[in-house]
């Protein structure tokens, strides 16, 4: 029986969500929906992790709206966002990892 670190593992995945959903400090990370960011997260934490054979995410679908600041004479680059009251349902996927084949 194989033992496995977990501390070691949570280490690693919450690395790489970090990764993939915020980026680098200084530029974050663009993505055009939640599902391709969870997507790549998936995808990367089975790359670097033999052990996990698949894996599941689950988010809130939170949309973010984007604030007029024209009143106090600025303007607003897609950089202050306000998130909706209520999140619109979730947004759930599951990858998993190709079986080899046993012919």
């Amino acid at each position: 029986m194989e033992i496995i670190q977990t501390s070691s593992l949570q280490d690693t995945i919450r690395d790489i969500v970090l990764e993939k959903f915020a980026g680098p400090h200084d530029k974050g990370e663009y993505s055009p929906s939640v599902q391709k960011t969870l997507y790549d997260i998936q995808v990367l934490s089975l790359s670097r992790v033999p052990e996990i054979e698949d894996m599941e995410i689950s988010l809130p679908n939170i949309h973010y709206f984007n604030i007029d600041m024209s009143k106090m004479g600025l303007v607003n680059k897609d950089e202050v966002l306000l998130p909706s009251d209520n999140p619109y349902g979730r947004i759930t996927g599951t990858v998993k990892r190709k079986l080899a084949s046993r012919l």
